[in-house]
């Protein structure tokens, strides 16, 4: 006889469920088990040493992808080096940026008198003259540049718009 679960005797509603009585079961025609057909196992058997030759199709396919993988592996390569060469390079390009900031702050602090005036007196030991080491130079009225400075006189003007008027 077939095994019953929970739910072959009770359902999910308000009815009550009768059991069949031993008589109802007896009175029941009995089923017959089903046997399960197994599936026979395969059989293998030896055929020997076999020789399996390959096409020239096949190996021509196995050269091509063989060719076109090691171009793909080859070309992953050239751009991770070139990537690597950029970083550094970039690096490189930052280190250089900043050595040419503190180079020009430097530029900037040595055109400061203050600055000039420090290192006189601290790195090279320098201090201002004593009046006897003070040696005055006169320059006679003849000299070179008199002239020059006779020559520039200037001339009356009307302003800015008349001296481009002018010309």
């Amino acid at each position: 006889m077939a095994k019953r679960g929970y739910t072959d005797y009770y359902s999910h509603t308000s009815e009550a469920f009768s059991r069949p009585s031993r008589v109802e079961r007896a009175a029941a025609p009995r089923q017959k088990r089903i046997k399960k057909v197994r599936k026979p196992k395969l059989q293998y058997r030896d055929v020997g040493p076999t020789s399996r030759a390959f096409s020239p199709l096949s190996i021509v396919t196995l050269v091509l992808l063989f060719a076109a993988a090691l171009g793909i592996v080859m070309s992953f390569a050239l751009i991770f080096e070139r990537q690597t060469a950029i970083r550094s390079l970039t690096a490189e390009l930052r280190q250089i940026e900043e050595d040419n900031n503190l180079i020009r702050a430097q530029i900037s602090r040595s055109y400061d008198i203050r600055e000039i005036e420090r290192i006189a007196t601290q790195r090279l030991m320098m201090g201002r003259p004593q009046p006897h080491q003070i040696v005055h130079i006169y320059v006679p009225v003849t000299s070179h540049t008199v002239p020059n400075m006779e020559a520039v006189t200037e001339e009356p003007s009307g302003g800015f718009l008349d001296t481009l008027l002018n010309r």
